[in-house]
C-alpha cells in the first residue's frame, strides 16, 4: 500500500514538473514571439522565467524574474563616423505585473516592476576599428589596453554625457629597458568620445567598466517604446 502512494505520489510530481516544464518554455516562446514583432527584434531575443510555479504566477500575473537578453548592434558614433559593435542587451525585472488583455492580444506589456537592472555588454575586440589596435584586452587596472605597433596604450573608460562614453587615453612611456635617467618620450594619444545607439529602448548610461573580454555599461532604462515608467529605479 505505501508503495503505491509513493508511486503515486512521485507520478503526481513528475507530471507536475512536465506540465511546469511545458508551460515556462510555451510563455517564453510567446513572449519571444511578441517582443520580435513589435520591435522587430529576429530571433536575437531570448526570454527567461524564473517565478515557480508558473501557472500559479501567471494566474496571480505575479512573475517574480523576468530577464530578457538581446543580442544585436549597437551603434556607436563620433563625429566622423559610426562603428556598429554586436553587443548584448541584458534587462532583468523584479515582481512583474503585466497587462494581461494585451497579453492575449499577441503584445507584451508590463503594468508595473517592483526593481529593474539593465547592462550593455560589448566584447572588446569590436572596439578594435575605433582605438586603433590590432588586439584589444583587459588590463588588470581596469582599463583598456589596445597594442598599437607593438606598443601597448591604455584607455580609461567613462561616462560622459546620458548617451556618450568617452574613452581617455592614459599617456605611455616610449622608454625601452635599461635606459638611463634621461627624460622620457610619452605618447599621448587624443580622447574619444561616442555617442551610443541603436536599441529599441531610451536609457542614460549610468557606469562603464571592463569585465573580462567584455566592456560593461550600467543604464537606467527610462522607456521602451511607452509602457516602462521612466519613474522606475534602475539598480
Amino acid at each position: 500500500m505505501l508503495r503505491r502512494v509513493l508511486f503515486a505520489l512521485a507520478l503526481t510530481a513528475a507530471l507536475a514538473l512536465s506540465l511546469e516544464m511545458a508551460v515556462t518554455y510555451l510563455a517564453q516562446r510567446g513572449m519571444e514571439e511578441a517582443l520580435e514583432r513589435q520591435y522587430g527584434l529576429h530571433d536575437g531575443l531570448r526570454v527567461r522565467i524564473n517565478s515557480f510555479p508558473l501557472i500559479v504566477s501567471l494566474a496571480k500575473n505575479h512573475i517574480r524574474d523576468l530577464r530578457l537578453e538581446w543580442t544585436g548592434d549597437l551603434c556607436l558614433s563620433t563625429e566622423e563616423r559610426s562603428l556598429p559593435v554586436s553587443a548584448v542587451c541584458d534587462l532583468r525585472m523584479n515582481d512583474v505585473e503585466l497587462d494581461m488583455a494585451a497579453v492575449f492580444g499577441g503584445r507584451l506589456e508590463i503594468r508595473s516592476l517592483s526593481r529593474l537592472s539593465s547592462v550593455f555588454r560589448i566584447p572588446l575586440a569590436g572596439l578594435e576599428p575605433l582605438l586603433g589596435g590590432v588586439a584589444t584586452f583587459s588590463e588588470s587596472e581596469g582599463m583598456i589596453g589596445v597594442d598599437v605597433s607593438g606598443l601597448n596604450l591604455k584607455y580609461e573608460v567613462y561616462i560622459s554625457g546620458e548617451d556618450r562614453m568617452t574613452f581617455r587615453p592614459q599617456p605611455v612611456s616610449t622608454e625601452m629597458s635599461g635606459q638611463t635617467n634621461e627624460s622620457k618620450p610619452y605618447i599621448d594619444s587624443s580622447e574619444i568620445t561616442v555617442s551610443v545607439g541603436g536599441f529599441p529602448m531610451r536609457f542614460a548610461l549610468l557606469s562603464a567598466s571592463v569585465e573580462g573580454d567584455q566592456l560593461s555599461m550600467k543604464v537606467i532604462l527610462e522607456e521602451w517604446e511607452g509602457y516602462l515608467d521612466a519613474s522606475i529605479d534602475s539598480l
